[in-house]
């Protein structure tokens, strides 16, 4: 449900980032996503972590890349290609990290598998808040006078019609695709199969070299 929320609603969020304030989207996205997450630390069943983490989550988070990514290259018209790979590396870290982080809370604090929600949650509510004051805003449009927008089945037509970006959404597919089952069922594979911590499995399912030593010293073969 998350992934298919997220990626239903990106295009609106690319669509809505070129029409309206990319900063408010921004802030949006990170209040939405953020009480998603609180709200799955409070949820007791499969129908509220549905619809907290798949609906809430997903479509929130799904709000903030476009709009993220335009602000960059407005800002970074120079040092583009600098700025989005330090976004990149950030998001990565961040789910490398926050794999080990969850597991700890989620082992040491009596509240166990809701620790990691309540806590990221409220820690976004709160960088929401700098984000309202310190994150700046540019026009969406440098030129003036008249702008002629560009209808969206113009925009689908001229996309569709180059190979290039058939080819890159394909490539991006196939690749999400691998990133979420392995993200997903790494941590319990580790755990059910070596006894692995849930803070060791989170961290490991995401740095291979430390996985891969360990299965060789158990002597099983994971492929």
């Amino acid at each position: 449900m998350f992934i298919a929320c997220y990626g239903l609603c990106v295009p609106l969020a690319g669509f809505l980032g070129d029409r309206l304030r990319r900063k408010w989207q921004v802030l949006f996205s990170l209040l939405v996503f953020s009480v998603g997450t609180l709200l799955t630390g409070f949820g007791g069943g499969l129908v509220a972590l549905i619809v907290f983490y798949g609906i809430v989550f997903g479509a929130g988070e799904a709000f903030y890349y476009p709009p993220a990514t335009s602000l960059l290259g407005q800002f970074h018209e120079k040092s583009r290609a600098t700025a989005f790979s330090i976004h990149q590396a950030a998001l990565y870290l961040g789910i490398m990290f926050s794999g080990y982080f969850s597991g700890y809370l989620a082992r040491t604090m009596e509240l166990r598998w809701r620790a990691p929600f309540l806590i990221f949650g409220a820690a976004g509510l709160l960088w929401a808040v700098i984000v309202l004051f310190f994150m700046r805003d540019t026009p969406n449009q440098k030129t003036t006078g008249t702008v002629v927008r560009v209808s969206v089945r113009e925009t689908l037509a001229h996309i569709l019609s180059k190979r290039s970006a058939l080819l890159l959404a394909l490539a991006f597919g196939c690749m999400v695709y691998v990133d979420v089952g392995f993200k997903t069922w790494t941590p319990t594979f580790l755990i059910e199969k070596f006894g692995f911590a849930p803070e060791k499995a989170g961290f490991s399912s995401l740095a291979p070299s430390s996985s891969k030593k360990t299965t060789k010293v158990q002597g099983y073969e994971a492929g």
